[in-house]
Order: C-alpha cells, then sequence, then structure tokens
C-alpha cells in the first residue's frame, strides 16, 4: 500500500477531476476519484485517507446519509463539499455532519491550492497531536 496520503474525490465532472489532478500533482497526495459511494465508503476505512471532497449536484438524502457514515467512521476525517447550488435545508444538514469546506463550482484553481494548504495544516496538526499523546 502506498503510504502518501489519499484524497478521495466522489464525482464524475470532468472539470472538478482536472482542477484537483492539476493541485494535487504539486503536493503529496494521491487522487482516488470514486463514483460508487458504497467504494467511497469503503475506502475512507483506508488510514491514508486525509480527506473526502464529495461533489452534490443533488443534495439529496442518500448523499446525508453517505456523509453521516463516512462521520461515523472517521469522525475528524475533513470533509469538503462541491455545489452547484445550495438550500437553507442542505447547510441546516450540513452543519448536522461538520463540514470542513464548501463551495461551488465551476472550481478555481487558487482556491483549491489554498484549501489544499489548509488541509495540508491540519494533518500535520493531527499528526503532532498523535505523536504528543503517545
Amino acid at each position: 500500500m502506498n503510504s502518501m496520503s489519499a484524497l478521495i474525490l466522489a464525482s464524475d465532472d470532468a472539470q472538478v477531476i482536472d482542477v484537483f489532478e492539476q493541485v494535487l500533482e504539486k503536493r503529496a497526495f494521491r487522487l482516488l476519484v470514486e463514483k460508487n459511494k458504497l467504494q467511497g465508503i469503503w475506502d475512507t476505512l483506508d488510514d491514508n485517507v486525509a480527506c473526502l471532497v464529495m461533489d452534490l449536484d443533488l443534495p439529496d438524502d442518500e448523499n446525508m446519509a453517505f456523509l453521516k457514515i463516512v462521520k461515523k467512521i472517521k469522525p475528524r476525517l475533513p470533509v469538503v463539499i462541491l455545489f452547484s447550488e445550495e438550500s437553507s435545508t442542505m447547510i441546516r444538514s450540513l452543519a448536522d455532519i461538520s463540514v470542513f469546506y464548501r463551495t461551488f463550482k465551476p472550481l478555481r484553481l487558487d482556491e483549491i491550492e489554498q484549501l489544499m494548504l489548509g488541509i495540508e495544516k491540519l494533518i500535520a496538526r493531527d499528526k503532532s497531536n498523535r505523536d504528543v499523546a503517545f
């Protein structure tokens, strides 16, 4: 197994995949593109998963259930949500799940680069906290 941290990207949007590929090629992350939610849940069990990015064109009950399962498995896993549009009901649902960041499509390269800097800082902080605890 590759020890490099992985980012799971649940999307089939070519522009979204392209932006993440461009940003991650400069960083120490593997990009795992998943179109199957069950495979995405399975992949979150990997200790090397550093972040989950979900593209929610249609945020429905199934997507919310998927996110809740992921947060039960890994409560500290940063979750990023990409939207085409959002509603107040969806915002409340996502607040209950503790989403790390949310943004709208089309994605901007500079925004995703800044997002990855934040995720890298979170990973470093969590690693530092684990090292101190033991």
